[in-house]
């Protein structure tokens, strides 16, 4: 009738308790939420975890077996309440490669290119953005940028890195549709450096990427008026389901 997954953490929580503290359990969250997290980091289910699952439309329950006492975190195919912003994520050591050149100005095939170099040294990006002469992505093991990558890519077009940057995902529900969700986000990010930013391919993202040095301190903004200011309505909601 469902699964249970019994982990050192109790359930999924809204942010990384490392860099928020006050971050806390979430009660219930969808598949696609779910999903969204763990891509983008969350330690506490892999990528691949809930696939069978949302096969076959089962629950999934995550609670800790060091404090079972402690309600858990259930996630489902579709939710009572379904917030605007339902947590952060943060992925930390991220490199920004952009491949930039006049010739390729309306030149067929050209990231195509880029991503056959990618596949063929087995190196997954998380962001990407392209112009009619440059292509950005964002790599999150850098190691795997090697000296002979790098002369593949140079291959194609001048080639700039700027590194020491981390990724904050905003997850949440009908992000692209509703009005007012990107320039909230930022309105409390308008005074930091956003050096990439990705939204549209899916309706529960919203990334940003920008310096390393200043990640923790926007997490922590994001969730204080993001997460924590609607913490209230969830647990009403639940309470009267």
């Amino acid at each position: 009738s469902h699964v249970e997954i019994w982990t050192d953490v109790p359930g999924v929580i809204s942010a990384d308790p490392r860099y928020i503290p006050q971050a806390q359990t979430i009660s219930e969250i969808t598949f696609n939420e779910a999903s969204e997290l763990a891509v983008f980091g969350a330690k506490v289910l892999h990528p691949s975890t809930l696939i069978p699952a949302m096969r076959r439309g089962l629950p999934v329950y995550v609670a800790s077996s060091f404090e079972r006492h402690k309600k858990g975190t259930w996630i489902k195919k579709d939710c009572l309440y379904k917030p605007e912003f339902r947590a952060l994520s943060l992925r930390e050591n991220q490199v920004l490669v952009t491949i930039s050149s006049p010739e390729m100005l309306l030149k067929p095939g050209f990231i195509v290119e880029v991503f056959e170099i990618l596949a063929k040294h087995q190196i997954s990006v998380d962001l990407v953005s392209t112009s009619e002469v440059s292509i950005s992505i964002t790599v999150n093991f850098p190691e795997k940028l090697t000296k002979e990558v790098l002369k593949e890519m140079k291959e194609i077009g001048p080639l700039k890195l700027e590194d020491k940057l981390s990724l904050i995902a905003v997850i949440g529900n009908d992000l692209r549709d509703k009005k007012g969700s990107i320039a909230l986000c930022f309105n409390l990010l308008k005074n930091n450096s956003i050096k990439l930013i990705c939204q549209g391919a899916s309706n529960h993202n919203i990334c940003f990427l920008l310096p390393s040095n200043e990640a923790k301190e926007a997490l922590n903004r994001l969730h204080q008026n993001l997460i924590e200011s609607t913490k209230k309505e969830d647990e009403l909601c639940l309470s009267t389901h």
